[in-house]
């Protein structure tokens, strides 16, 4: 089982933004990039299309690879 959560390898040891995106893992692990990160206000969520939920805090958009 492997856990990823919110910016998962968004930094490198050194606290640095790594050359590639976030998260930079293997690909054969998760073939995805973060190309956007937004922090919302609290006050501010964005309702969900089908109405069932919100996001609050942040939200982050994906590029997917091929896989």
């Amino acid at each position: 089982m492997v856990l990823i959560g919110p910016r998962s390898g968004s930094k490198t040891s050194d606290f640095q933004i790594p050359e590639t995106l976030p998260p930079n893992l293997p690909k054969a692990m998760l073939d995805v990039t973060v190309s956007q990160s937004e922090s919302l206000r609290a006050d501010c969520p964005i309702a969900l299309s089908e109405g069932s939920g919100q996001i609050r805090f942040w939200r982050e958009f994906l590029d997917v690879g091929e896989a």
